[in-house]
Parts: C-alpha cells; sequence; structure tokens
C-alpha cells in the first residue's frame, strides 16, 4: 500500500515535471504488460490520476492549451533527413562523447537480465525512437531526452567491456573534454573564442541596457523567451504578448495589469515593426519599439 502511493505520487509529479513523463510510464507498460495483472498497478493508476486531476481541470478549463501548444501548435516543416541524422548524432555524442557507440551497442546488444532492465531499455530505446519519427517533420531538442543518462547507466555501467584498456581511456577522454567545456563556458567570451560560449555571458548587462534605453517606461516582449530573460536579470515582471508566436503561459498571467505605465517599451525579434536595433549578447537583433501602449501593439497581431 505504501509503496503503490509512493510510486503514484511519483507518476503524477513526474507528469508535472514534465510531459515527457508519459513516456517513462508507457514504454515501461510495453516492456512489462503483466503489470495489468497486478491489483496495485491499479492503484497506482488512480492515486497518479488523482495526483493530477487538479492539471487536467485546468487543462480542460483552458481549452488544453499547453497540449495544443506542444502537440498541435508547434509549427511543422517539410522532410529533412539531416535533421534526424543530427539528432541521432547528438543521442550518440550525449550517451558519453567517445564512449557514446559502445554504450548504444550494449544496450542493443546485452539480453535483459530482469524485468527492470528490460523497462530500462524499453524506455531508452523507445524514447530516442519517439522523438527521432518527431524529427522527420519537427524541429527536435536533444535535451529532450537527456533523462535518458539514468537507464543508460545502470544498464551498461557493469558491462566487462569497460574493462578494455582503449575503452577505458575513452571515457576518461570523454570525461575530460566534458570538464574542460565546462571551465571553457565558465570563462569570458574574449578569452576563448568559441562563438557558443557567447550564449552564457553578458546577460546582466544586455538586460540593464534594455532598462537604461526604454526608461521610464515599462518593459513588453513579443516572445516568451524575451521576457524571460529580462525578468530573470532585471529581478522583475516582463510580460510578453506573444506576437506572431503560440498562445503560452504569459496569455494567462494577464501582465497587462501590472505594468507601471500606459505607454510601454515592446522588445521584438521581429523587423517589421521597426525601432531601435539592439544586439544580444549572442549575436541575435532585436528591435527597441518605444511609446506604444497595449492596445497598439496588439493590434500588430
Amino acid at each position: 500500500m505504501q509503496n503503490s502511493s509512493l510510486l503514484g505520487l511519483s507518476i503524477a509529479l513526474l507528469f508535472y515535471a514534465k510531459y515527457h513523463g508519459v513516456l517513462l510510464v508507457f514504454f515501461t507498460m510495453l516492456a512489462l504488460p503483466k503489470l495489468l495483472l497486478r491489483k496495485s498497478f491499479y492503484l497506482v493508476t488512480l492515486i497518479a490520476i488523482a495526483g493530477f486531476f487538479p492539471h487536467m481541470l485546468w487543462q480542460y478549463q483552458h481549452d488544453f492549451a499547453t497540449l495544443r501548444y506542444h502537440f498541435i501548435e508547434r509549427p511543422s516543416s517539410s522532410f529533412s533527413l539531416k535533421r534526424s541524422l543530427e539528432f541521432i548524432g547528438l543521442q550518440v555524442v550525449l550517451a558519453g562523447v567517445f564512449v557514446g557507440p559502445v554504450v548504444w551497442w550494449i544496450v542493443f546488444k546485452n539480453k535483459a537480465e530482469n524485468n527492470f532492465n528490460r523497462a530500462l531499455k524499453f524506455i531508452s530505446i523507445g524514447t530516442v525512437a519517439f522523438f527521432l519519427f518527431s524529427s522527420l517533420s519537427k524541429k527536435t531538442e536533444a535535451n529532450w531526452t537527456i533523462f535518458l543518462s539514468v537507464p543508460l547507466i545502470l544498464l551498461v555501467s557493469h558491462a566487462e567491456i569497460w574493462k578494455k584498456k582503449i575503452v577505458h581511456k575513452l571515457l576518461i577522454a570523454s570525461c575530460g573534454l566534458v570538464v574542460i567545456l565546462r571551465i571553457v563556458f565558465v570563462l569570458p567570451p574574449d578569452t576563448v573564442k568559441i562563438k557558443r560560449a557567447n550564449e552564457f555571458h553578458g546577460w546582466s548587462d544586455w538586460a540593464q541596457g534594455v532598462q537604461e534605453r526604454c526608461a521610464p517606461h515599462g518593459i513588453v516582449g513579443n516572445t516568451y523567451q524575451i521576457s524571460s530573460k529580462l525578468s530573470y536579470y532585471l529581478n522583475q515582471e516582463i510580460g510578453s504578448l506573444n506576437i506572431h508566436s503560440r498562445k503560452n503561459q504569459f496569455d494567462f498571467w494577464q501582465f497587462e495589469k501590472n505594468v507601471p505605465t500606459k505607454e510601454v517599451c515592446y522588445i521584438s525579434n521581429n523587423n517589421q515593426f521597426g525601432g531601435e536595433e539592439i544586439l544580444t549578447p549572442e549575436g541575435k537583433t532585436l528591435h527597441i519599439l518605444k511609446n506604444q501602449s497595449i492596445e497598439q501593439l496588439k493590434q500588430l497581431k
């Protein structure tokens, strides 16, 4: 009873944390269909549903907004073999840089010794297959499968192949490269000329610069990415109008009530609205449109 309750609660929290959590449950059931014959399975299911019910109710009351955001309103694109191959390549690298091929070779080659390992194997292979299929028509992010690091480690850590010198050296080299890259990302971008490193520096000064150029008006972004960065680095609520963008959480917060001025400073990544140009630390061009009311901006949609 206690274990079933804790498992049901854990599943509910898993769904709250990330919708991808449903993949763990689905592929576990696919790997172990006999779970359906256990009474405890239905207790776990009831507790998970009860725990997740407030969110399901919210979804119903708001026209299933987040489900529409992820599964319906995501922009589709034409078939791209390159995009799918890049996804596969990144999954291999994320599994251990130089030892990634070894990790996946072990997962595919070794037979599951017990039900637990069978479930882990189904989760690992099934999740990659799911997002690989999605990559055929939509953009995917490599980090969506990062949770697979746990089942992959459990599946391959006891393999005999790690005792081989060449594989052991590749493992050490992989760990060393990760440590070096983490240090590189901490260093100022002027020290190490890596374009990707610019993404992690300069945002605080950039946000302060935006605030100075917009003063004394309140600030509003046109995407949740812009508004989220400004909110974090300025330590204040920055709304987002999501013009030409999918409806998201900012649309439900009704930020207009908290804007300190009637006229706002609009930060947009869309050049068709005009305004002053400003570069982000990663080199993207944004536009500052001043002295606009919320009503005027909504008409731009």
